[in-house]
């Protein structure tokens, strides 16, 4: 027998199946938390209407000009919040943030964006097991021309 509590939706949710009653795509505990970790990444603070703290400030900081190792410190802190705060399957979480600029040059122009490399680790609550989770994302798209 399965058991529910162990039963997570792989994103992204499929309705239409729901809809229909056929399966969506399951997957695993680290899965699920893995996709819940990508939406906050990925999502901007007062996006989603009925949670405004639902979220990451990498999109209200996208193009501050402060050292890196300030905007670092922020981001992390950042993150490390609204983690502890929407993913309550995790504990013990750490944070790390490296950050690599990248020209993209073609004839017409040369484009520079950062590029983050996020390191998160922590613990599942239900199982004790170690999580590692790595993104990268391009971000700051500045042109020179």
């Amino acid at each position: 027998m399965n058991d529910i509590s162990n039963t997570f939706y792989s994103l992204p949710l499929r309705l239409d199946k729901i809809i229909s009653k056929k399966f969506n795509p399951l997957c695993s505990l680290q899965e699920s938390i893995a996709q819940n970790i990508y939406l906050l990444i990925t999502t901007d603070f007062k996006e989603l209407r009925f949670d405004h703290s639902y979220g990451c400030s990498i999109w209200e900081q996208d193009f501050e000009v402060l050292p890196n190792i300030k905007w670092k410190d922020i981001l992390s802190s950042s993150l490390e919040k609204t983690i502890q705060t929407h993913e309550e399957r995790l504990k013990n979480i750490k944070v790390k943030i490296e950050i690599e600029e990248y020209k993209f040059m073609s004839k017409e122009n040369i484009r520079i964006k950062r590029k983050l490399i996020i390191n998160i680790e922590g613990f599942t609550v239900k199982t004790n097991e170690k999580f590692d989770f790595i993104e990268q994302i391009f971000i700051s798209p500045f042109s020179l021309e």
